[in-house]
Parts: structure tokens; sequence; C-alpha cells
């Protein structure tokens, strides 16, 4: 019949977002976002993300930078409030007030990352220095520097560690994978490096 869907059909855009799920563990990190979803954000939301790679994914045939936004949850203290019972009449008016807050044309979601408490502590242990040399070694990474661009990783890898973080998992990865290559860029560097599909 002309009507028949073929059921094993995955569209790109769940084969991408399957890679970009499978990379966060390949990162370290709690999210990646493709620079699709972060061009469509504003300025200064958009400040807050960190680029950690550019990467060709099979399922695009185009190179994709990954942006991550850094936050570390196991820096949260245990939810005091699990013990106390809510009751249904105070879960549905506070879920009432946060969808009335975000639907208000003056909120912007850049000020939760200034405002809210608990995203404040799962970024306290970032610091301006951090992000400045980790772009160092990543725009050195892009454009083929490999030695400086190592250099520079093996101590942002560990940077955060003095701070009460952890180990940065783009560090680790950018590190590995050209150290599979001697440190040294091949000849042909594009300026991105395959991803592998997720398992």
């Amino acid at each position: 019949s002309d009507f028949k869907i073929d059921a094993t059909y995955l569209s790109p855009h769940v084969s991408l977002t399957a890679q970009l799920e499978g990379a966060t563990s390949e990162y370290g990190v709690t999210m990646i976002m493709s620079d699709a979803l972060v061009v469509a954000c504003g300025p200064k939301l958009r400040s807050c993300f960190r680029p950690v790679d550019n990467v060709q994914m099979s399922s695009s045939g185009k190179a994709t930078q990954l942006f991550t936004l850094d936050l570390e949850p196991r820096r949260l203290p245990a939810d005091q409030r699990q013990h106390r019972r809510w009751r249904l009449h105070d879960a549905r008016h506070i879920r009432e007030r946060r969808r009335h807050d975000l639907l208000n044309p003056l909120y912007h979601v850049h000020q939760a990352l200034l405002l809210d408490k608990n995203l404040q502590i799962m970024r306290r242990h970032l610091c301006v220095g951090f992000f400045q040399l980790f772009e160092s070694g990543y725009l050195n990474y892009l454009a083929g520097e490999w030695e400086v661009a190592s250099d520079v990783f093996a101590r942002t890898r560990t940077m955060l560690l003095e701070t009460g973080g952890c180990e940065d998992g783009p560090s680790r990865t950018l590190l590995e994978y050209m150290q599979n290559f001697g440190c040294q860029a091949p000849a042909n560097w594009p300026g991105w490096r395959e991803l592998k599909a997720a398992r």
C-alpha cells in the first residue's frame, strides 16, 4: 500500500540526538549540544556554553561544533525536602508558579544560571582562568597546533580539582585523541574529527 511506513527508518534528527546523548559519556559531561541549538539561543545564554569539539557525525555529512554547559551535579547536597511530605495542593501551586514565571516575557533563561542556587552550587568550582586556558587549547587544537594544545589540555584536565571540581572530561577526551597521533596533527587535518555512532 502507498500508506505503509517503514518502521525501521530513523530520521537524521533522531540519529543526531542519539549520537549527542552518547557523546555525553565520551566527554564526561552532563549535556552536549550541537551548534544548531546553541545558535538558536540568545547571546547571553550562548556565552554560558563551552565549545568542546568540532566533529563530523555519521548522521550528517558536515562538521558540527559541540558545546556543553558545565555543571557538577555531585556538588549538590542531598535534597533535604525528600523527607517532607508535600501535599498535592502545594506541589500543584509550586508547579503553576514556575510555569507562570517561565511564560513571563521578561524572564530570561540565562538569569537562572546567575540566580538559581542549585545551578550556582553546580558551577561554584569554575573560574574564568579555566575557561580562558581551555579556549586557548581548543583554538590550537582546531588549528592543528597539537603540541601546544596537548600541553594546555594536560593542565585544564586537572585544573578544576584545585577548586573542588573533578577531572575535566573534554580536556581528557581531546588530549587522548591527540595522543593517539603522537600529539601531531595529520597533514590533512580538516579542523574536525569523526565522532563514531554510540553503540
